[in-house]
């Protein structure tokens, strides 16, 4: 028995997915290049540099040193007192401090990169934050096996549609361990220049939390199980704690600094904070996101392009249709489902709550479901405003703050948002509904579905096989579009 589920209402005008690349790619790298007559006195709390700051959403911006070789900006006991810290200023490196204007760029970008990602932001998943550092249970494992969208499209012949689980290795399902394997003997041949169709390089997916649980599935044998694997591999790299996040993004920094040969600092090997060496990879090629994020900028999709409740009668439960969500490029969003009704729950690939861009989700309900339920998605999505920099204020003479025949470190922070984007998927008796802007949105299915009034449940009954139809509706034509999601339940002569 099925019911169709009908159509997606935006909040916004009707607007499908529009790539914002031309808005992303300009970074706002200059902010503050230029010094201002404004004083800063940096702050130090629990290992962490920051300044207050009106604009960051939670008060304050954190800070990384830019010079390893100099005077750190705050008072140490024996060392440096608080009066011999100087205040800061706005500006540090500008392009005269790089031998061109693309080198500079480069530079800031990838140092914008860095703090996007690293610690405390983490816009782009790498890592855990956990107490005690690492700790990984088969749940854990499995959500870090969900394949992401990208890399089925770039390894169809080895990843393909497929599910994998940790039972995979328990169960010795040599099918699916033997994709796993394929998938990394091609990425391997993608090594050191290759890059995928979608432009991913082999720096990019050995940094993907996939990745590491593929390839910990593949080293695994009787002996050593892949959770086994994955604590000797990648222990200190994706489960962290905050002193280990913050100290790989710092060792990052650093490094990143003297590989530009940015004056003061010798940071050559930080291979004693992998998580460091996963962020300076990432920061080649990272996308990171400069505007506002958007709800129009998402998409929900049904994968087979039929919007329906099938009822099974071997387990009294219905079944909507596989459903997978797909973004803006720059977005790296975690959508939650919330406020599920009572009786209808979730399925997902890892069997969480939350999925992310081209995971499949379908939804299952003890009950046929009736008008006026709601699925609520939400996602909080970071984005980047500002790089900011801040340099030691010199002396009334011009010179340099020295201290112990040392300058102070300069500084750097990032402006990071985030915003709350929701989706509400809901179930309506109702054959039409008014969108945000009071328009009427129609509910007839398309013609593609190939269902009518005539299907719905009572005197009316179509039969396919063992499964009978009913005309609940969603209009396919729109489920694209963003905003407030709206599954419109059609009766038909009864139930």
């Amino acid at each position: 028995m099925k019911k169709r589920l009908t159509g997606l209402i935006s909040r916004l005008p009707a607007i499908c997915l529009v790539f914002v690349v031309a808005m992303i790619s300009g970074s706002s790298i200059s902010a503050f290049a230029e010094g201002t007559n404004t004083e800063y006195q940096i702050k130090f709390q629990d290992g962490i540099h920051y300044l207050p700051d009106a604009d960051a959403s939670d008060g304050k911006i954190i800070l990384y040193c830019l010079n390893n070789k100099s005077n750190w900006p705050h008072s140490i006991p024996g060392n440096i007192t608080e009066e011999q810290v100087p205040f800061y200023i706005d500006g540090y490196l500008t392009a005269d401090d790089f031998s061109s204007e693309e080198e500079y760029r480069e530079c800031m970008n990838r140092l914008s990169a860095i703090l996007y990602a690293g610690y405390p932001h983490n816009a782009l998943r790498l890592y855990q934050i956990r107490s005690e550092g690492y700790v990984l249970t088969e749940d854990d494992f499995n959500s870090l096996l969900v394949v992401p969208n990208n890399l089925r499209a770039d390894f169809d012949s080895s990843l393909g549609d497929t599910i994998f689980t940790y039972a995979d290795y328990t169960d010795n399902n040599t099918d699916n361990l033997n994709k796993l394997h394929r998938f990394l003997v091609d990425l391997g041949e993608l090594f050191p220049d290759g890059r995928t169709e979608s432009g991913l390089s082999y720096g990019d997916i050995t940094a993907m939390p996939f990745y590491k649980a593929a390839f910990c599935m593949d080293s695994a044998d009787e002996k050593q199980t892949p959770l086994q694997v994955f604590g000797a591999m990648y222990g200190g790299i994706y489960y962290v704690t905050e002193e280990q996040a913050c100290n790989a993004t710092q060792n990052a920094v650093w490094k990143l600094m003297y590989s530009y040969g940015v004056a003061d600092n010798d940071m050559h090997d930080i291979s004693s904070t992998p998580l460091g060496e996963i962020l300076l990879e990432v920061s080649k090629t990272a996308e990171i996101l400069k505007v506002e994020p958007e709800e129009k900028e998402v998409q929900i999709h049904s994968v087979s392009d039929d919007y329906t409740f099938t009822y099974n009668p071997e387990d009294k439960l219905w079944y909507s249709d596989e459903f997978r969500i797909s973004e803006n490029s720059s977005y790296n969003g975690e959508y939650v489902f919330r406020n599920l009704p009572s009786g209808i729950t979730v399925i997902t690939e890892h069997g969480g709550n939350y999925v992310h861009e081209g995971e499949m989700f379908y939804f299952v309900s003890n009950h046929s479901p009736e008008g006026d339920e709601k699925i609520t998605i939400t996602c909080n999505q970071k984005w980047m405003r500002d790089l900011r920099q801040y340099s030691p204020k010199k002396t009334e003479s011009g010179e340099d703050v020295i201290i112990n025949g040392k300058k102070f470190q300069n500084m750097a922070g990032a402006l990071v948002f985030e915003k709350n984007l929701s989706f509400d998927m809901i179930l309506s008796n109702d054959e039409t509904i008014s969108d945000s802007t009071g328009d009427t949105a129609t509910t007839e299915p398309p013609d593609s579905v190939g269902q009518s009034e005539s299907s719905a449940p009572g005197n009316n009954n179509m039969q396919t096989g063992d499964t009978e139809v009913i005309g609940l509706y969603i209009a396919a034509a729109v489920i694209s579009l963003i905003g407030i999601a709206s599954i419109f339940v059609r009766k038909g002569n009864g139930k």
